[in-house]
C-alpha cells in the first residue's frame, strides 16, 4: 500500500511538479487548490503526509493544522508547511505535526527526500 500525500497550495505549476515527482516515487497524491478544500479533502480521506502553503488565502496555516487535530483526534498527521518567509521556522515547529518547513522556491528534489525521511521513520 502507498502512501497518502495531500498537496495543499494554490500555485499549479509547483503543484504539478511535486505532484508528479512524489507519483514517481510511487505515492499517491492528490490535491487540493486551497485550505478549506484541503479541510474538506482530510473529512473524506485522512492522508498519511499534508504539504502545506502556509499563505493560503482561506485558513492560514495554524487554522489549518488546528482544524486538522480536531478532524483525526486520534493520531497526528505529519505537515510540511511551505512558506515564502524565511523568517517563520520558530513559529511555525510550535503547531502539533508539523515535521518540516521549507521555503520557497524549492528544490522539489529537496521536497521529495523530506517526504520520503518522514516516512521512514
Amino acid at each position: 500500500m502507498s502512501h497518502k500525500v495531500l498537496i495543499v497550495d494554490n500555485e499549479k505549476i509547483n503543484v504539478s511538479i511535486v505532484k508528479f515527482m512524489l507519483r514517481e516515487q510511487g505515492y499517491q497524491v492528490y490535491v487540493a487548490s486551497d485550505a478549506k478544500v484541503g479541510i474538506e479533502e482530510v473529512k473524506s480521506e485522512v492522508p498519511d503526509l499534508i504539504i502545506l502553503d502556509i499563505q493560503m488565502s482561506t485558513l492560514t496555516g495554524e487554522e489549518f493544522v488546528n482544524q486538522l487535530k480536531t478532524l483525526v483526534p486520534d493520531r497526528v498527521v505529519p505537515v510540511i508547511m511551505l512558506t515564502t518567509d524565511n523568517r517563520m521556522e520558530e513559529n511555525v515547529f510550535k503547531f502539533e505535526g508539523v515535521r518540516g518547513l521549507l521555503v520557497k522556491s524549492i528544490h522539489v528534489s529537496h521536497l521529495v527526500t523530506t517526504v520520503n525521511e518522514i516516512f521512514k521513520e
